[in-house]
C-alpha cells in the first residue's frame, strides 16, 4: 500500500509514477508523502490524473469518445480528482520538495515512436491530456 510502504523502499527509486490513480485513493496528502519517502534524494516522483477543475465542454468531449455503460464511472473519477490548487495545497505540506502542477501537455508532442505507439491502443488515453494534470515532484532532501 502507498500508505505504508516497507521502510525498505524509502530512498529507493529515481522514478515513481503514479498513472491515473490518485483519483482513487481516499488519503491523497498520505498517498503522495509515500510516493515521496519512496523516491531517493534528487529522484522524482511524477503523477499524472484527471483534474476536476474543468468545465463542461472538456467534460462533454472526454464522453463523447467514452463507452456509455462507463459514463457514469467516468464522472465519478472526473468529480474524485483533485483541482490544480488542491493538489498544491497538499503538497506544500510536504517538506523537502519542489514540485510543478500544470496542464498535462498534449501527446502529440512527443517522439515519433511514442506517438506510433499510442496510435495503436484501442481505447483513445492519450485524448485524456485535455481534462488531466501532470505533477511533477523533486526531492531535494
Amino acid at each position: 500500500s502507498v500508505y505504508a510502504l516497507p521502510s525498505e523502499l524509502n530512498n529507493e527509486f529515481d522514478l515513481v509514477v503514479c498513472q491515473n490513480s490518485l483519483h482513487q485513493l481516499f488519503d491523497p496528502l498520505k498517498a503522495l508523502s509515500g510516493m515521496v519517502n519512496a523516491a531517493k534524494i534528487g529522484g522524482e516522483v511524477h503523477v499524472f490524473d484527471f483534474r476536476r477543475d474543468i468545465g463542461a465542454e472538456l467534460l462533454t468531449r472526454r464522453i463523447s469518445y467514452t463507452k456509455q455503460e462507463i459514463w457514469h464511472d467516468l464522472a465519478n473519477s472526473i468529480c474524485a480528482a483533485l483541482t490544480k490548487e488542491e493538489a498544491r495545497r497538499y503538497l506544500c505540506l510536504i517538506p523537502g520538495i519542489e514540485f510543478t502542477v500544470a496542464n498535462a501537455a498534449n501527446p502529440a508532442k512527443l517522439s515519433d515512436r511514442a506517438c506510433e505507439l499510442i496510435a495503436q491502443d484501442p481505447v483513445p488515453h492519450h485524448k485524456d491530456y485535455a481534462v488531466s494534470q501532470k505533477i511533477v515532484i523533486r526531492r531535494y532532501r
